[in-house]
């Protein structure tokens, strides 16, 4: 399991005070979870609104008495106060972003936007919204000047990135039906794509080679990239990367491994490329990010 996230909280009386701010719009917790095992149950719910994003694997809710699957690029609002009941199917690694906020503008913000609560939503966000929730997450972790200010910006750009991806998936499902051909809930090229996104999700540390999982799966490269891009938003080489990449930013915040091992332990036998391949991503380097991360919490 790797947890990263950060909130706004440095004790139970911050948290106290915090929730009781009398605010337009705040973000006070926000994170990415990639885990086999977990959930949540709270009978009562929470204090704040909350968005769930499944980006890969599968997490069961339940939503008005009945057991409801998520599977890849789905999400769920819950408002203050709804039960919260869900689980992570451990036969799969999950990848899920979720964020926690509350305001006077948040009902209205979310009525704008078409957001639902309580309700399975399909959106499958583009690398650049998952961007924007890494973002949140590190302006919270790190605090710098404004940080407060910033947040807000984001998850403002990152709520309306979710409604445009809610709305192009309901537009696309719509011109297929109109079309006369039925849009099924889960055909075989969708369940082919969601196959091999576990198999990247249990064996991104491993060597894996796009062609090999064509050849296996009696399809071209060609065919297999522009497919996973059609569901994912990514081809397979940059989802690949962007898993291990994402494991291994978790194990950098922790001191249990060296830079090489954790390098090795993600699928990079050679430390530069991965060094590389992570400042590409996050616009530092391993060791900088390590650095920021032993700053902030000594």
């Amino acid at each position: 399991m790797r947890q990263y996230w950060a909130d706004i909280y440095e004790n139970r009386e911050d948290a106290e005070s915090i929730n009781k701010l009398e605010t337009d719009f705040i973000v006070n917790e926000c994170g990415h979870y990639v885990q086999e095992e977990g959930g949540a149950r709270r009978p009562t719910g929470r204090m704040d609104y909350q968005i769930l994003y499944i980006a890969a694997g599968r997490v069961y809710f339940w939503l008005d008495g009945k057991r409801e699957t998520a599977e890849s690029g789905t999400m769920v609002v819950y408002p203050p106060y709804e039960k919260q009941i869900y689980t992570y199917d451990h036969s799969v690694t999950s990848d899920v972003y979720w964020i926690h906020f509350f305001g006077s503008d948040t009902s209205s913000f979310l009525q704008d936007l078409d957001l639902p609560c309580v309700t399975l939503i399909p959106a499958i966000l583009p690398e650049s919204a998952l961007a924007l929730w890494e973002q949140i997450i590190g302006e919270m972790l790190y605090k710098r000047p404004h940080y407060q200010q910033m947040v807000k910006a984001l998850a403002f750009q990152l709520f309306i990135t979710l409604s445009r991806s809610r709305i192009h998936m309901e537009e696309k499902q719509k011109a297929l039906r109109t079309s006369g051909r039925l849009y099924a809930k889960k055909d075989r090229q969708q369940e082919l794509v969601e196959a091999l996104i576990d198999e990247i999700n249990k064996n991104y540390a491993s060597e894996l080679s796009v062609e090999q999982m064509a050849r296996n799966n009696g399809m071209s490269t060609a065919w297999l990239n522009q497919r996973f891009k059609q569901y994912t938003g990514l081809s397979p080489q940059q989802y690949i990367t962007k898993t291990r990449l994402s494991h291994a930013r978790q194990m950098l915040s922790e001191p249990a491994y060296n830079i090489g091992e954790i390098a090795q332990m993600c699928g990079y036998s050679d430390p530069l490329y991965f060094s590389r391949l992570f400042h590409a991503r996050f616009g530092c380097s391993p060791k900088e990010f390590r650095l920021r991360v032993q700053t902030q919490h000594p």
